[in-house]
């Protein structure tokens, strides 16, 4: 094991450090080792050059920082050892991931809007601000930020580019490698369907037939439970050869391979008619949520610990999640399943991911020269192996331990928003390897992504809409979506009869009459 080292020692040694600053040093002033401002004169009148060790000019930065909770101090133990390194100063105002778009959108609105944003979460919203002229274009300055780019392939770096990038061809964040393929499963009780006799399904006449016989096994259970939209129509809409996440955003244009590649809108296809079909069946026969549309996460989760729910789709990582609430229900079994279900005629989809999260850190145009080259050495050297397990794990002996080859978080901290909360560490830019190989979800979503690897996956298309193009869009999508989730909920209820045609003519002339028809135009041609 290595030798621990205490805080004080760290703070000593990362200053000390020249992976990316060479003239990079602890200094002895108070200004956090910042230069004198005036060198003494040599006799001749001439400034006399500075020490060959002396400490780059203190630079400072505004910055707004969204997470998912607050850290407990601000500065944090980690800002406090980044600006050590490298001698800035941040002036951060911490925000959550609730209250983050709001806060935000006034303070680009107002010009009040700060240096640089570490993690933002609202890829949407970067775009427009990069087309208004608000951040710097990252693209342009890809020679500072080599280590950031050795972490994705070429495949997988034209995959970021064309995604992420703006209409303009320009990327205007540095999104954060994804380290999984695929997280989303089928999650159940494999002791109450081994005792029922029953195998996991993999067509849905076969999920309906599991979900009858746990129905007259337990007649006051909810067989599935859902959380989101997502949850209660993820039941059918793989089977049926749709996207999964058709609900947020402009997730619902896909290509579909079932139609020629041709650019289509899900919620207008006749293969989600059926599915709303299917699940309307379920509700009516008490086999899901009759409360689908408000389930919290506090419900579902009380489903599940329970006994009242027995399958679920969601992310594998959840049946360990179920499983540590039952500690106490010893015959509790929950697990996920490494299939897919098919409507049985073709195979089913699986939700593919992008390799990147589309959320990382941006800069605004208030950073230029020295600044903005400061801002990107530090983002470069976060990327590197040593910023990588930095911002991941924090300091080893102060943040966590290395127990049989594995790190382990040392603070108490049960998991990784724990640790932001406690010290303000937490991944940035790119997971540590080692912590990915050692977590126990991390390594649930790469048995999933591994399982899946081969099965068939809604193609993944770009739509890079002009700025023209994109703001008709934005105009006429709130409507249409509208439309469409009062149609799905409506329908699953039998408050309108989704197998009467006329029902479903009407729904779909509304959509187009909403903008349905222009958006898709739009997207066809803007697809890549």
């Amino acid at each position: 094991m290595p030798k621990k080292r205490t805080f004080a020692a760290w703070v000593s040694l990362i200053v000390a450090l020249s992976f990316v600053l060479s003239a990079c040093s602890s200094g002895d002033s108070g200004s956090g080792g910042a230069a004198s401002e005036t060198p003494a004169e040599a006799s001749s009148g001439d400034p006399a050059p500075a020490p060959a060790d002396a400490a780059p000019k203190l630079l400072e930065y505004d910055v707004v920082a969204e997470y998912q909770n607050l850290p407990d101090e601000n500065p944090t133990m980690k800002d406090k050892l980044v600006m050590e390194k490298f001698n800035i100063k941040t002036d951060t105002n911490y925000i959550t991931l609730a209250e983050g778009l709001e806060k935000l959108s006034v303070l680009f609105a107002s010009g009040n809007y700060p240096d640089y944003i570490p993690n933002l979460n609202h890829e949407a919203e970067v775009k427009r601000w990069g087309e208004a002229g608000f951040l710097v274009p990252l693209s342009d300055h890809m020679d500072a930020l080599s280590e950031y780019r050795k972490w994705w392939t070429d495949e997988e770096w034209n995959v970021v580019t064309q995604f992420a990038q703006n209409p303009d061809g320009k990327l205007y964040y540095l999104p954060a490698k994804n380290y999984r393929s695929h997280s989303k499963a089928w999650i159940y009780r494999k002791d109450v369907f081994d005792a029922l006799g029953l195998k996991f399904p993999e067509t849905l006449d076969e999920l309906y037939a599991a979900l009858k016989a746990i129905k007259a096994a337990y007649p006051d259970s909810v067989p599935i439970s859902n959380r989101g939209k997502d949850g209660v129509i993820g039941i059918a809409v793989n089977a049926y050869r749709l996207p999964g996440d058709m609900w947020y955003g402009f997730e619902g244009f896909y290509r579909d391979p079932d139609a020629n590649d041709e650019v289509m809108y899900a919620q207008a296809t006749d293969k989600f008619r059926e599915s709303l079909k299917f699940i309307n069946k379920l509700y009516k026969e008490d086999l899901i949520e009759k409360e689908f549309p408000t389930m919290t996460t506090e419900q579902w989760t009380q489903r599940g610990v329970s006994g009242r729910s027995f399958i679920m789709y969601d992310y594998a990582t959840r049946a360990a999640y179920f499983q540590n609430l039952m500690q106490d229900t010893p015959e509790a079994q929950w697990d996920w399943a490494p299939v897919t279900i098919s409507t049985g005629d073709k195979p089913g989809f699986v939700d593919r991911e992008l390799p990147f999260f589309s959320y990382g850190p941006i800069v605004t145009n208030k950073v230029e020269g020295e600044r903005l080259d400061r801002l990107l050495e530090y983002f470069n050297w976060a990327a590197s192996p040593e910023g990588v397990k930095f911002h991941t794990l924090g300091v080893e002996g102060e943040t966590y331990e290395v127990v049989d080859g594995k790190p382990q978080y040392s603070n108490g901290a049960a998991d990784k928003h724990e640790m932001f909360q406690k010290t303000g560490f937490i991944e940035f830019l790119v997971t540590d390897p080692e912590y990915v190989a050692s977590n126990e979800d991390r390594q649930t979503d790469l048995a999933v992504s591994e399982a899946f690897k081969d099965k068939p996956f809604v193609p993944f298309t770009a739509f890079n809409l002009s700025a023209e193009d994109r703001e008709t869009a934005n105009s006429l999508i709130t409507g249409v979506t509208d439309i469409a989730e009062q149609f799905y909920v409506k329908a699953i209820m039998g408050q309108v009869d989704v197998n009467d045609d006329a029902v479903w003519n009407q729904y779909v002339q509304e959509l187009n009459q909403a903008g349905l028809t222009q958006l898709l135009e739009l997207h066809r041609k803007s697809a890549q």
